[in-house]
């Protein structure tokens, strides 16, 4: 079920991005489209059904999105880890 705040919960937590996230410079943004299979509200992690895991800022709206929904998920590459800087409901 989609919240009515979700976009600006969005918004909000799109000004609070991680200082790694930012760092990065545009021409290493990547961009994944898939289905939501695991949710870590604890962790601030995101796994989509094509098996990559994204580890969100603190703070970010992930109570807003449910097992199943496809997303569309901004993301950079820090080290070895997915970094993910916006998620959004996709069409």
């Amino acid at each position: 079920m989609k919240s009515k705040f979700a976009v600006p919960m969005l918004i909000v937590a799109s000004v609070g991005l991680s200082s790694a996230a930012m760092a990065a410079s545009p021409m290493s943004a990547q961009n994944d489209v898939g289905v939501i299979t695991k949710l870590d509200l604890k962790a601030m992690k995101v796994t989509l059904s094509d098996g990559n895991t994204f580890q969100m800022p603190g703070g970010y709206a992930l109570e807003v999105f449910n097992l199943g929904e496809t997303v569309n998920v901004g993301w950079v590459q820090v080290g070895g880890t997915k970094v993910g800087y916006g998620i959004t409901f996709a069409n």
